[in-house]
């Protein structure tokens, strides 16, 4: 497959040279919002946007691919064949910074943005990408890469072995270090060498690295591929991981039996603790969607299971026969404290959550059905609808409403921003109505991205 280098066009000026083309200069529909009003706006047919991530200057990074071309304000991309990953820098207002794409058939799973403005990527390739800093080459590989604020590539490597290898998520500690996890292949290199044990499974991996790209530390986790792994840290640098997998879990020196797992790990690569699910029935394996750790150090978990029950520790969660979303929430320590369960069926796909500075939580839903998350019935029932919810740091009901469509919404992905409204970005077939704004996607299928006040009036 042919690679596609990334591209960028910036305001002020070109930070790579191949294919850079500059935005259009039309003084007349500059924006007048200042930093973090809401703002809403769509991108053409066949761009499917996945993630986003906030900024420190109100600044949003959004990721996806899309197929053909696709266009976020600095000129027309092209894609090579089948479906190019892009990544897009905006401003506060939502107006175009940079934007490139590149590859081929691959995809974008985590984005996410440091204090200093540097921003990256991760996700899978099959074949060659780059993302300016050289071709990367391989069969079913992961790939991280790292950009300065004005989108110059300052590093990117592959993760590659025989099995199907992917980086999942990706995260920025205070301190400005970068930690992803992935599952990949026993020998694969994550910047200290092959650490092959000498069998061809599969294992999650937690691997840490300074600003620049110096490999800091990682951490192999045997047969913890089953699904996703989700990687964040807390305010003094500890990172918490989760995953799950049908198979016995190590962590360190620690074991725990099969199911979703939560970890934690100290700034300095050291295994702290680990917790897992337990459940009546070996084959019911809930998925833990993201994580998040409070101002006070605790963890919460976004997660979901479709059948029989999710329980941890203390907490015992009831017997359903369909889809159900929870947010399990632990102590700094590991220790399992609480669970909070919506009744809103998944039938439209997982939710996502996000915390804001002040520890409130900001979670959206794709629902067939209308919900009550609080504050009233809201959904209409008609196709898929997009519910968004705010709650306080205690899980109590602060306001909810419905993202107003005239056919199908999902949402993919939601953030915080400084100021704790909510960053959002998914898919919409016909119209829709958020902050202000009517996007139409002219019945095609279209992203729709924007910023959301959803403080109590």
């Amino acid at each position: 497959m042919r690679a596609v280098v990334l591209y960028a066009s910036v305001l002020f000026g070109c930070a790579l040279t191949v294919g850079c083309t500059q935005p259009p200069n039309d003084s007349e529909g500059e924006s007048e919002q200042t930093a973090l009003d809401p703002w809403a706006k769509s991108y053409n047919f066949g761009v499917y946007g996945n993630s986003i991530a906030a900024g420190p200057e109100g600044d949003v990074v959004i990721g996806g691919t899309f197929d053909e071309t696709a266009d976020f304000g600095g000129g027309m991309l092209a894609g090579d064949e089948g479906r190019a990953v892009f990544l897009a820098h905006l401003d506060a207002a939502g107006e175009h910074l940079m934007s490139g794409s590149t590859g081929s058939n691959d995809q974008v799973k985590a984005t996410a943005v440091a204090d200093s403005g540097a921003f990256y990527i991760a996700g899978s390739y099959d074949g060659a990408i780059n993302f300016g800093g050289g071709k990367l080459t391989g069969y079913q590989n992961g790939y991280f890469a790292a950009f300065d604020k004005g989108g110059a590539s300052d590093f990117s490597f592959a993760v590659g072995t025989d099995t199907q290898d992917s980086i999942d998520s990706v995260t920025v500690t205070p301190n400005g270090n970068i930690v992803i996890a992935g599952r990949a292949g026993s020998d694969a290199d994550f910047g200290a060498g092959p650490q092959d044990t000498g069998t061809l499974t599969k294992q999650g991996v937690i691997a840490a690295y300074t600003r620049s790209g110096e490999h800091l530390w990682e951490i192999r986790m045997p047969y913890a591929d089953t699904v996703e792994l989700k990687v964040t840290s807390d305010n003094v640098g500890n990172v918490i991981v989760t995953g799950g997998t049908y198979s016995t879990i190590q962590f360190g020196n620690m074991t725990v039996d099969a199911g979703a797992f939560v970890g934690k790990i100290s700034s300095t690569g050291l295994p702290l603790w680990i917790v897992a699910t337990e459940s009546p029935d070996y084959y019911v394996l809930p998925y833990f969607r993201d994580v998040q750790v409070a101002p006070n150090g605790d963890v919460l978990i976004l997660g979901y299971y479709y059948y029989g029950q999710c329980n941890m520790g203390d907490i015992k969660s009831p017997f359903i026969d369909d889809s159900q979303p929870f947010v399990i929430r632990l102590s700094a320590t590991g220790k399992p404290v609480g669970m909070q369960m919506f009744d809103v069926p998944l039938y439209g796909g997982p939710p996502s959550f996000a915390l804001t500075p002040d520890g409130e939580m900001l979670m959206a839903f794709n629902a067939y059905l209308s919900a009550d998350l609080g504050g009233g019935l809201i959904g209409t029932g008609i196709d898929s609808n997009v519910l968004l919810a705010r709650f306080s740091p205690e899980g109590n009901h602060i306001k909810s409403m419905e993202l107003k469509g005239d056919r199908n919404e999902t949402v993919m992905d939601i953030a915080s921003d400084a100021d704790g409204n909510m960053l959002i970005i998914g898919q919409f077939d016909g119209k829709v109505e958020f902050s202000g704004k009517k996007l139409d996607s002219q019945y095609t299928n279209a992203t729709y991205v924007g910023r959301i006040d959803l403080a109590p009036e």
